[in-house]
């Protein structure tokens, strides 16, 4: 599931398994999931696990496995899954989404915006948003 936004091919997945399997057997030795574990220790094996993963891909897949580790990422597989959209509009909707997250943090951060000023602006890009997802999706379909 980790690795599902990227499309590992199976050498890929196969040298992944073998570099993290070692470590991911002793976590569950030691604490039987991530969830027991500490932030600390969490952060720690997630950062050896990614220097494993980093060791066996080139550097532009492992920035592909970075990816999908973006919250904002997962956030546009569910909403390509919801709309009924081929995998291929996943990328279209994730760069929508972080560019218009920047927006919407340029729009808080403004000190010279009043209240309602802010809300405009914010409710502005939740259209645009909606109205380029449409968009994206259609083109994804149409391509289909």
């Amino acid at each position: 599931m980790e690795l599902a936004g990227m499309d590992p091919t199976p050498e890929e997945f196969r040298k992944i398994f073998r570099a993290i399997d070692a470590g991911d057997h002793q976590m569950q030795m030691e604490f039987g999931g991530v969830e027991a574990m500490s932030p600390k220790q969490r952060e720690r094996y997630e950062r050896q696990r990614d220097a494993a993963i980093k060791e066996v891909l080139s550097s532009d897949r492992f920035q592909a496995y970075l990816t999908t580790k973006d919250p904002l990422y997962r956030q546009a597989q569910m909403t390509a899954m919801q709309y009924g959209a081929p995998s291929r509009a996943v990328m279209p909707i994730y760069n929508m989404t972080k560019a218009n997250e920047n927006r919407r943090q340029q729009i808080l951060t403004n000190a010279t915006l009043s209240v309602q000023q802010r809300n405009e602006e914010l409710n502005r890009v939740n259209m645009d948003q909606l109205r380029t997802l449409q968009q994206i999706v259609n083109e994804a379909n149409a391509a289909h």
